[in-house]
């Protein structure tokens, strides 16, 4: 592999990592962690389901029992944040929408 084609890939990595670290900050929103419920009709699948959901979230710089939406998508993998977009109470912005 010729050194050219060596720093474009460090280079796109390096950029790549760059812009996903700057739209977590600037354009994520620290939003209230979804707390478990515990009524009489909830079932084992539905809490181990929540459950699955609130552990792939970050916090990154959130304050506690809060997340970040863009870090929480852009630092999973694509079947858990399509899983977060879909399963998570709340509304989404037009930031995230964008993405």
């Amino acid at each position: 592999m010729s050194t050219p084609r060596v720093l474009e890939s460090l280079l796109v990595a390096m950029v790549t990592t760059v812009v996903i670290f700057v739209a977590s900050m600037t354009l994520g929103e620290c939003r209230d962690l979804a707390s478990p419920t515990t009524s009489n009709n909830s079932t084992a699948p539905v809490s181990l389901n929540e459950n699955v959901i609130n552990s792939t979230i970050r916090q990154f710089f959130c304050p506690n029992k809060t997340y970040n939406d863009m870090a929480t998508l852009f630092s999973n993998s694509q079947e858990v944040a399509i899983h977060q977009l879909f399963h998570q109470d709340g509304e989404t912005g037009p930031d995230l929408g964008s993405v």
